[in-house]
């Protein structure tokens, strides 16, 4: 362990000048987490923030979930694995989800997730998706987040 030589000042910030550093912080933190959530029509990726309007599991265990402005989606399945356009979603996860989107459902929070276009045309925000309805997204979020 490393000692401080009894010859340099410690330095303490002033609570004022604390108060601001962590206001400062607060606000890259935020900025950078908002940055993440904006459209960027040049890189391909568009950020939705939405609610959930229904949830159901048929009998073969497939997972649907209707969001108010894309329809409804085929997610995954609970008892096998499901093919998706960045590759594949595990039953366990899907199990997950379920919980999840049930749960973002009967409390009403909201659910962001992040598509990325890629090359292909992009639409201009989360509202200009059109023509997922009743089919597995494509292309298919890489980042769902539940608050």
């Amino acid at each position: 362990m490393t000692t401080m030589p009894s010859h340099v000042p410690l330095i303490r910030p002033s609570a004022a000048r604390l108060g601001t550093f962590r206001k400062s912080a607060r606000a890259v933190v935020m900025s950078a987490a908002l940055a993440g959530m904006t459209t960027d029509a040049t890189a391909g990726v568009v950020g939705c923030t939405l609610r959930v309007q229904g949830v159901s599991v048929n009998p073969a265990g497939q997972l649907t979930v209707g969001f108010e402005q894309l329809g409804f989606l085929y997610m995954c399945n609970v008892n096998s694995s499901f093919p998706t356009s960045i590759g594949a979603v595990s039953p366990e996860t899907c199990k997950t989800w379920t919980a999840y989107f049930l749960t973002a459902k009967a409390t009403a929070k909201p659910v962001s997730m992040n598509f990325d276009y890629g090359s292909a045309p992009t639409p201009a925000n989360c509202a200009a998706i059109t023509g997922m309805s009743w089919s597995t997204p494509n292309p298919f979020p890489y980042w769902i987040y539940f608050e």
